[in-house]
């Protein structure tokens, strides 16, 4: 039986148009703010534009979303399907390799990856919920899934530690969203292609991380160096 479960669900996705669209509710990294209205067809766009208020977007939205769900239903159930099927035979060996290198067990036994028609793809801790979006193909979604997945290792088991060590929310943040670059040294045996992860805020410590790997490959050390970078 597979860690993570994957589907799509209406709400979760209204949510994400709420706090990516609508309200951006998470951190820019130093980019301007992400374009995520590429997957949409542009009557909604412009619809969505007609109005300023939240709630009347959301109930647009749900709309839109609803009517995507019933008429879409066979594509919904294949790109959950395909994306389910292909993760079950990588799994098992990347978190194995996961557990190995941060020297930890993952301490949590199920997740939940969400489709969204956006090309934002959050992640929660608390949760233990993530999404990727139905815009990108089975590799590209795959990558996405192994980087939120790190992401929710990553919080789980280091939060407190680096919290300890001096480092604050952003801090915490851009360390956690730097490891990721590790998908394409440590962890490339399981992506189909390169792991994309350019932001402007972490370049320094992506660089570090691939310095530091080249060197050591000890999780524990990098981790520290980018503690040091961030206090």
């Amino acid at each position: 039986m597979n860690i993570v479960k994957f589907s799509y669900d209406i709400d979760r996705d209204i949510r994400n148009y709420q706090n990516s669209l609508f309200e951006f509710k998470y951190s820019d990294y130093g980019r301007d703010r992400p374009v995520v209205t590429g997957f949409l067809r542009p009557s909604f766009v412009k619809s969505l534009e007609g109005t300023t208020e939240v709630k009347d977007k959301l109930s647009i939205t749900r709309k839109y979303l609803n009517d995507f769900s019933k008429t879409k239903a066979d594509f919904i159930s294949i790109q959950v399907r395909s994306l389910e099927e292909y993760w079950g035979t990588i799994e098992k060996s990347y978190i194995e390799r996961l557990e190995d290198y941060f020297g930890v067990s993952i301490g949590f036994d199920k997740a939940n990856c969400y489709l969204t028609t956006l090309t934002i793809s959050p992640y929660n801790v608390k949760e233990k919920s993530f999404m990727t979006s139905f815009s990108n193909g089975l590799a590209a979604q795959a990558n996405t899934v192994m980087h939120e997945f790190m992401h929710l290792v990553f919080r789980h088991n280091f939060d407190e530690y680096c919290t300890t060590m001096g480092v604050n929310q952003q801090g915490l943040l851009e360390i956690n969203e730097s490891l990721t670059t590790l998908l394409n040294y440590e962890f490339s045996e399981f992506t189909i292609t390169p792991a994309y992860n350019k932001k402007p805020s972490i370049e320094d410590l992506q660089k570090k991380v691939v310095e530091l790997w080249k060197e050591k490959k000890d999780f524990k050390h990098i981790l520290d160096e980018l503690i040091k970078m961030r206090v």
